[in-house]
């Protein structure tokens, strides 16, 4: 193997970048020996013969002027300066993959892959047909998930749930998660009727998490010492939590925006005017291979209006309790 420097190894910003990238077809080889240990797999996933891959491997070295792997017995060992290259390379190529898929769907039918938590389905589902009849020539493929986090090989943008001091680059806040307890009408009426919030030391507490934190912040917030946040039932989604409050079975803890068409139908009212804010929110965000599409802004923008009408609409806010 030759000795020769990379171009540029001794005055890099004396040379045009382009000519400080090696061979794609090259680094393509090295990526998959590199992931796999071996040319002779990396041979058989590239359809290609194994000297086709060792000889573009060595190409590779006599660009960079260094050794990339150690030939052992055992198989490929990477060098320091493999593993630098390898690291590298996966991140670039599959950047490059990740905008390939974006550009052959362009080519296809317009389409957004749009991930909804299923706790938001009822409150997402009018404006996404909203968004649908503004532009009817797009299409809009909706998923629902339990998942918070934005699948990046699943969907293109979406709505999650996330904290407030950490936010993710590519998203805007929609709005910050209030709760306030939720539970069916009839359970305001009659002789065991919740008319104040000592009231729910008689009733079923209905959890949306395990470690019934959610209740534990909002007792607190309440001063509402006495009665147990870890008591009652245990469910694995805010929207199962609210399907149960809302036939009775308990109260739950909902947020105001999102358990708003619920209560606007009937099926679900809040008993008290008073809610806390848990340092979470609710997000659009979508990938950053996608930032620059105008769905995207549009969908903000409906979002957003959207908002404005419902807080609009809602009752002010109580800032003290009563707790008598």
């Amino acid at each position: 193997m030759t000795t020769t420097h990379a171009p540029g190894a001794n005055g890099p910003d004396a040379v045009s970048p382009s000519r400080l990238l090696p061979p794609l077809a090259a680094l393509r080889c090295f990526a998959v020996a590199a992931r796999t240990g071996s040319f002779t797999r990396a041979a058989e996933e590239l359809c290609v013969t194994q000297g086709a891959v060792s000889r573009q491997v060595l190409l590779l070295e006599e660009f960079y002027g260094q050794a990339l792997f150690l030939r052992q017995a055992r198989g490929l060992v990477l060098t320091d300066a493999g593993q630098l290259l390898a690291s590298t390379a996966r991140s670039a190529l599959d950047q490059i993959a990740q905008t390939t898929r974006v550009l052959r769907r362009r080519m296809e039918a317009p389409e957004l892959r749009f991930m909804v938590p299923t706790c938001a389905m009822l409150w997402a589902m009018p404006l996404l047909m909203r968004f649908q009849g503004r532009h009817p020539g797009f299409r809009i493929a909706v998923s629902t998930t339990m998942s918070h986090h934005l699948d990046d090989d699943r969907f293109d943008a979406g709505i999650v749930y996330d904290r407030l001091d950490d936010p993710a680059p590519h998203q805007r806040l929609l709005f910050a998660e209030r709760l306030t307890p939720v539970c069916s009408p009839r359970l305001t009426q009659g002789a065991q009727a919740l008319r104040r919030p000592k009231d729910l030391a008689r009733s079923v507490l209905l959890h949306a998490r395990t470690d019934h934190e959610d209740w534990r912040q909002w007792l607190e917030a309440a001063q509402l010492h006495e009665i147990d946040p870890a008591l009652g039932l245990d469910f694995q989604t805010l929207d199962l939590s609210n399907s149960a409050a809302a036939e009775g079975y308990g109260v739950a803890l909902g947020d105001r925006v999102i358990g708003q068409p619920a209560i606007d139908s009937g099926r679900l009212c809040a008993p008290f005017d008073f809610e806390v804010a848990t340092g979470h929110g609710y997000f659009l965000r979508w990938q950053e291979a996608h930032a620059e599409r105008a769905e995207i802004a549009h969908l903000a923008e409906l979002f957003g209006d959207a908002l404005r009408e419902q807080l609009d609409g809602a009752p002010p806010q109580a800032s003290l309790l009563r707790k008598d």
